[in-house]
């Protein structure tokens, strides 16, 4: 628009006018003048229009906004030269920048929180390099912020070139093939893959207690965190199409196929058996024949039928009404293609192997579909019944029945649609991102306890006082203890609003908005920021000097996923800094949504923290003392827990002195799930929600793998110089 007002006031100047000496006269002066403040007032229309729009677009698309934080789209906010030194054993990322352990590196980004100060508006050091929120489900993401995810790498003794797993609904890779994988980047270290049985290979009983070593185990027992199955859904068992003609045309016998003579269950014992046993039922009722043939070279006692193709096994079943599945070791979920092979076949199975055979079943309720050898007293009762099936087409239909409904079934083996690599990979997602892990359907999912990771504020339009307030899923309120008070008899008196807590994110779940907020700080307030990243959330309360008044006072707030809330909670006035000697404590109650009334100060013993030192872990050289300085803190029910820290060791004051709790580990808490942390001094918090390992044995007592992880992130802060443009000095201090 500019540019065609100022092709305007070209037109409009004639010839003669450009070539006069002296420019143009009175009227067309007046010309210029006016077209030239049209051009100008248009140009600021369109460039404020479109930075409105902008804004509005980020405000209601928090993804797209953190992507535009990132690629340094944040309008005019004034950028900074910063200094970091990074002092723990893992990389840290500053506005997409990487700052290596142990090292020192200068980042220029823009300051995500507009004008600051040193202690109140930095940026946002982060664990993950991601430019884009972490998700449960990355299907759910852009491509763009898909592409952004690295794979999480299944690397196997072999190694060699990382190739893409593309089949999977998380961004996965495998480095070499063979042997037992370790899964890089996160302690995951399998201690068998194999699918063999573990009578031959004893190293495959999965032992209860190695999770505690960060052991895990991926073979055919469903005890396994990766069970591997014969079965697929590719085979399509349940046509009932399978069955045609074997009763009319099939063998009245079964089929015996194996090379192996020396099982560990002595099955060659019960072949022999039955085989002597049919041919005295046969010899009783000579109407109605029955055999067992032993085709293979184990215990071989008959030809193959003819016209059959010998390497074609499901062919070869299906020419008799029975196939002996007979296992070469009795073991829980050892179920091989014997009988996966035999059901598509359409020929009855005859089992004998894994003793919770029923727990694999495809009928429901147990109906017929497999004859198990020790539902029967003897070969000979097991001989006669075989007998009565293979002559009686409603005993023979019984046993079909089952293909008419695969809900049961299907919803038993519904993790086999997503190959081992993939599971392998959903599970390493979920360790190192936080997220939660079902066992039973072999996947990650969001946690439990709450179904968005991000703050969500208050908010209500009008002058609320709870206006800005986290509501969920922590809820916050704020309040004074009166500390005059005789605890003995009164206790501490908290004055504080009714508590209520969301069960359900506020306005369909976006939380975490991007927008901006000002809040002019005055006297001696609090000042509360909170925010998240990584899948965590930080809170730091601070309080602002009386001698630092003036403009640097107006704050610019950004929030997002990553981003900075900030909220002032006016305090009485006092001329020295609040102690414990002071009238009145503020409080800050903390509500989560646990279903818990004492909180765990988490000890030193060694299943609460991951031993060992490994290049896929974090170094705990200070470890013991976070928990000793009673800084950290679990908040627990049977699924869910939250792991509090705090970087100070805090007064809890006399309503943590009540006798009936003797145990120095536990303290009571306010309420269910409800913390009252006084406030007497600035505080730096970090809160995670994580889902209780309830399938390992002692998991509800295991910290998990990305809070060790978070927990030393807070407890190793980056160390910041920062350089202002305008001024000459440099500034040392801590941040998150």
């Amino acid at each position: 628009i500019g540019s065609t007002c100022i092709i305007r006031m070209a037109s409009l100047l004639p010839m003669s006018t450009i070539r006069r000496k002296h420019g143009p006269s009175h009227r067309e002066s007046i010309r210029l003048r006016t077209w030239l403040a049209v051009a100008v007032v248009a140009t600021q229309i369109v460039y404020w229009s479109h930075f409105v729009s902008r804004q509005f677009s980020l405000q209601h698309d928090p993804r797209k906004a953190a992507l535009e934080f990132f690629k340094g789209g944040r309008g005019n906010i004034s950028k900074k030269v910063y200094s970091y030194y990074n002092p723990w054993d893992r990389s840290r990322y500053v506005c997409g920048v990487e700052i290596p352990p142990q090292e020192t590196v200068q980042v220029q980004c823009n300051d995500p929180l507009g004008p600051n100060r040193l202690n109140q508006a930095l940026p946002i050091a982060t664990v993950f390099p991601h430019k884009a929120p972490l998700l449960a489900s990355p299907n759910q993401a852009t491509k763009e912020e898909q592409a952004d995810i690295p794979p999480v790498v299944v690397k196997y003794p072999s190694g060699g070139k990382t190739s893409p797993f593309r089949d999977c609904d998380v961004p996965c890779a495998t480095m070499g093939q063979n042997g037992s994988p370790t899964i890089l980047n996160v302690p995951i270290q399998f201690a068998a893959f194999s699918m063999e049985g573990p009578e031959y290979y004893p190293n495959l009983v999965v032992d209860p207690n190695a999770h505690f070593r960060h052991k895990y185990y991926a073979t055919t027992s469903f005890e396994s965190d990766i069970p591997l199955q014969y079965w697929s859904n590719e085979v399509d068992i349940f046509n009932p199409n399978n069955t045609q003609g074997i009763f009319e045309h099939g063998i009245k016998g079964a089929s015996f196929m194996a090379k192996n003579c020396n099982s560990k269950n002595n099955r060659e014992k019960l072949v022999k058996d039955l085989i002597q046993a049919a041919r005295l039922v046969s010899e009783t009722d000579p109407d109605k024949p029955i055999r067992i043939d032993s085709l293979s070279t184990c215990l071989k006692n008959a030809d193959f039928p003819p016209n059959v193709n010998r390497q074609d096994k499901i062919q070869v079943m299906k020419r008799y009404v029975f196939h002996l599945a007979f296992e070469n070791q009795n073991v829980d979920d050892y179920i091989t293609e014997k009988l996966w092979w035999t059901l598509l076949s359409g020929s009855i199975p005859v089992y004998y192997g894994a003793p919770n055979i029923r727990d694999h079943l495809p009928s429901p309720y147990h109906q017929n579909s497999v004859v198990v050898v020790e539902d029967f007293n003897s070969t000979l009762e097991l001989a006669k019944h075989l007998q009565q099936v293979a002559y009686n087409q409603t005993l023979f239909d019984s046993y079909q029945t089952w293909r008419l409904d695969e809900s049961h079934f299907r919803k038993k083996y519904a993790f086999a649609d997503a190959h081992s690599t993939c599971r392998m990979c959903r599970m390493g997602y979920a360790y190192q991102y936080g997220w939660g892990w079902d066992h039973k359907e072999q996947t990650h999912r969001p946690l439990k306890a709450t179904q968005v990771r991000g703050t969500c504020l208050e908010e209500r339009r009008d002058k609320s006082e709870n206006k800005g307030m986290m509501v969920y899923p922590v809820k916050e309120s704020w309040s004074t203890m009166d500390n005059t008070l005789d605890a003995a008899n009164d206790g501490d008196k908290l004055s504080s609003p009714t508590s209520y807590l969301l069960t359900d994110p506020p306005k369909n779940g976006k939380c975490g908005l991007w927008r901006k907020h000002q809040q002019r700080i005055q006297g001696t307030e609090w000042i509360r920021s909170v925010w998240d990243h990584d899948g965590v959330t930080d809170m730091e309360i601070s309080k602002k000097s009386r001698k630092t008044g003036g403009d640097d006072d107006d704050r610019v707030v950004a929030g997002d996923l990553w981003s900075h809330w900030f909220l002032s909670w006016k305090q009485p006035q006092y001329s020295k800094s609040l102690s414990s000697s002071a009238k009145s404590t503020t409080v800050l109650r903390l509500i989560f949504p646990i279903n818990a009334t004492d909180m765990m100060v988490v000890s030193t013993h060694e299943s609460f923290r991951l031993a060992g030192t490994t290049a896929t872990m974090t170094a705990y050289q200070n470890s013991d003392k976070y928990w000793q300085d009673q800084k950290v803190f679990w908040i627990q029910d049977s699924t869910s827990r939250v792991v509090l820290m705090v970087n100070e060791t805090l007064s809890w004051g006399t309503r943590y002195a009540d006798n009936n709790y003797t145990d120095s580990t536990l303290l009571p808490l306010s309420g269910r799930g409800i913390v009252d942390i006084p406030v007497d001094r600035p505080l730096r918090l970090r809160w995670i929600f994580e889902d209780v390992d309830t399938f390992h044995k002692g998991g509800h007592n295991k910290e998990s793998f990305f809070s060790s992880v978070m927990l030393d992130d807070f407890f190793h802060p980056l160390v910041l110089r920062e350089k202002l443009p305008t001024k000459s000095r440099n500034q040392t201090l801590s941040i998150n």
